[in-house]
Parts: structure tokens; C-alpha cells; sequence
């Protein structure tokens, strides 16, 4: 009995850090996808161009659906605990309308 219990026990908490391990990586994956806008933008100034409106549109576009999906992401959050908290603007460059992200993590001893 007790060693089913501590099987039990085990196999909840990796499902646990499962969880966390696909939300996290979400989350880098859209700060990656919404980080495409900003290098592409640096590096049109940087070489003193315009980038044409159909790229532009399109990072866009792909900004907004990666903006999105991180705070799906962050709503997503079971545990609640915050310990940074990181400010990311909009497409746009406003530096009032950004997302806040949450990063959260759960210590456990062993």
C-alpha cells in the first residue's frame, strides 16, 4: 500500500513538471516568434531601408498571433506564483500597451 502511494505520488509530480515543461516552452516559443518583428525592424534601421508593406504586415500579423498565444499561455498558469515579471511592448513599439509576463515556478525539496 505505501508503495503504491509513493508511485502515485511520483507519477503525479512528473505529470506536473510535464505541464510545466509544454507551457514554458510555449511561452519561449512565442517571445522567440514576437522577437522576429524587433530584429527585423533594428536591422531595417540599422541599413537605413524600408522593409516593404507586405513583410511588414505579414511580422505583424505574426506578432499579434504570437502576442496572443503567450497570454492565453500566462492565463493558463496553475500555479499562480509570480517571481518575475517582464514587460514586452507592442507591435506597434508603445511602451504602455505591452503584455507582462509572469514567469512562476514551484520549489520543492526532496
Amino acid at each position: 500500500m505505501l508503495a503504491a502511494r509513493f508511485a502515485l505520488y511520483r507519477f503525479y509530480r512528473e505529470k506536473v513538471w510535464e505541464r510545466k515543461i509544454a507551457a514554458y516552452t510555449a511561452i519561449f516559443e512565442a517571445l522567440h516568434d514576437m522577437g522576429r518583428w524587433y530584429e527585423a525592424h533594428i536591422e531595417e534601421a540599422m541599413n537605413g531601408s524600408d522593409l516593404p508593406k507586405e513583410t511588414t504586415d505579414a511580422l505583424a500579423a505574426d506578432y499579434r498571433k504570437a502576442k496572443a498565444n503567450l497570454q492565453r499561455r500566462l492565463g493558463a498558469d496553475p500555479t499562480g506564483r509570480t517571481l518575475a515579471l517582464l514587460s514586452v511592448p507592442d507591435a506597434s513599439g508603445g511602451l504602455g500597451l505591452g503584455v507582462v509576463i509572469g514567469l512562476s515556478v514551484r520549489f520543492e525539496t526532496s
